[in-house]
Order: C-alpha cells, then structure tokens, then sequence
C-alpha cells in the first residue's frame, strides 16, 4: 500500500533524518545534498515519500501560497533523480566498490522506484559477483542488516535473472580462460619457446606477459597454487561458486608468490581480471 509505513521505526535516527528531509522538500527546500547519504537513508525518503502519496512536484518555500497547486504555478519534480544518482556513485567510489557499503542492496527498491538505470545496473555489477551457478536466491551475504520485510521487498525484485546467470557464466569462463592462458605462458617461458605474435598478442590482452619488472613464476608453482586453491584442473563448468571468491582465490596465490617487491604474472592477470569484473557496465 502507498501509505505502509510499517518497515520505518521512527525512533531510528536514520528515519528520522529521512523525515525531515521529505519535510524539507515538501516545504520548498529545492537543493538536497545526497553526498553523504547512507542507502538506509535513501531507501527510508522513498519509504516516507510513499508514505505522503508519491508527490510528484513540490514548490518554492518563496511561492504565494495561494498560487500553489494552482495552473501554471512554477514547481520543481520532487526528487532531484540525478543529484540521487551521483551520490550513489559517490558512495561506490569512497569505499571502492559498492558492495563494501552497508546495506547497499537497499538501493535496489530505490532504483526500481525512480527508475535509475543506472544505479540498477551498478547494483545488478556488483551482485553478480555473489551469484551461484543456476542459483536465483538473492546469497545471504549480502543481506548485512536488511531487516526481513525489507528483504522480502528485495527478493520480489527478481535481480537475479538468466541474463545477470549468464553474466556470471561469461565471467567465469574468461576467468578460467587468463588461468589457462597464464598456465601456457609459463610452461611456454621455462621452456625457452618463443610464442607466435598471436599468441603474445592474446598474452597481451589477458595480462599474463611477464613484465620488465615481474619474477616470473615457475610451472610447477604456478600448478601448486592452482591445487592448493582447488582450482587444478581448470574447468569453468566445474566452478559452481561466487567470482569474488575466485578473484580472492588469483590474489591470495599472487600474494603467496610474490617475492620482496617484485611482481610477477598473476599480478597483472589479477588486476586485469578484477577489473573486468568491477567495472561499472554503462
């Protein structure tokens, strides 16, 4: 219903605030500042903007009362959608990733009611990377402290569709694709073979060309490390779980391998690979 206010405690500071700012709108406050907002604060102004009946215009605290509502009175749309828009992208960037953001998933209902594609298609980014194979259920992890009724308004948002799956699968072949490729760069540099400038065109591509500066990894650690991560053989139909673990997984074993200050190849297929999982799709 329109007017359910009853996920909002309002003995909750951050519902309070909410309170206030929609009173400020509604009585002419034309600029809001959404920079330092939190996603519960944001979610909890759209909660109280329900609340009122979804107004879709306010009016200048400057205005002749009698002149509002009136036709032809000049007003503003209540929300300033792309000032919301920025300060979610705002808040992504400060913490690196908006999945560091507590009770980022709150931000979805947010982007469905003000239709921002854009901050919904951040989001969609950003839980890919918890989805399971063939797995529709939002993962728990990513719950932080959404309360039940909250989350209940989440999971009936359908995120996790064949086309975000399907994303998932996309990543994780290309994932197990630069680990297969970096399998072959190494065997191919211990074994003093000169790849074809294809091949090291693709080793380009997926960052597993030894750098100037890299120690390169020997085959036989490189292979230890796919064991010991549970990686060994490589087969992306096999990997059933979230990517994050697996980017975790390539950066513990170039943490493992590193020597003094030296990179080597899983550095550089790392940051490539993470980057391609993280970066925001426009």
């Amino acid at each position: 219903m329109a007017n359910d206010t009853s996920g909002i405690d309002f003995g909750n500071e951050r519902a309070k605030d909410a309170l206030r700012i929609v009173l400020d709108i509604v009585h002419g406050k034309e600029v809001v500042n959404y920079e330092d907002f939190s996603p519960r604060l944001i979610f909890y102004i759209l909660e109280v903007h329900a609340w009122l009946g979804h107004p879709k215009t306010t009016y200048s605290c400057y205005m002749d009362p009698t002149m509002v509502g009136t036709q032809g009175a000049p007003s503003s749309t209540f929300f300033d959608k792309d000032a919301i828009s920025r300060g979610i992208f705002d808040m992504a960037r400060k913490a690196k990733y908006l999945y560091r953001v507590k009770d980022w998933l709150l931000l979805a209902p947010v982007a469905e009611k003000l239709r921002l594609q854009d901050v919904r298609q951040l989001i969609l980014d950003n839980l890919c990377l918890f989805c399971r194979a063939d797995k529709r259920e939002l993962p728990e992890e990513v719950r932080d402290c959404i309360e039940d009724r909250d989350w209940a308004k989440i999971q009936d948002l359908g995120l996790i569709d064949n086309k975000l799956l399907n994303k998932r699968e996309f990543y994780v072949e290309n994932i197990i694709k630069g680990l297969r490729l970096l399998s072959h760069q190494v065997l191919y540099m211990e074994g003093g073979i000169l790849p074809t400038g294809n091949i090291f065109n693709t080793y380009q591509d997926y960052r597993v060309a030894a750098c100037s500066y890299c120690r390169s990894l020997s085959c036989d650690e490189f292979q230890r490390e796919l064991i010991s991560a549970r990686l060994w053989p490589l087969c992306a139909e096999a990997y059933q779980d979230r990517i994050i673990d697996l980017l975790h997984a390539i950066r513990d074993m170039e943490e493992r391998t590193l020597v003094g200050r030296d990179c080597n190849q899983l550095t550089h297929l790392y940051d490539h690979l993470r980057m391609m999982c993280t970066e925001p799709e426009r």
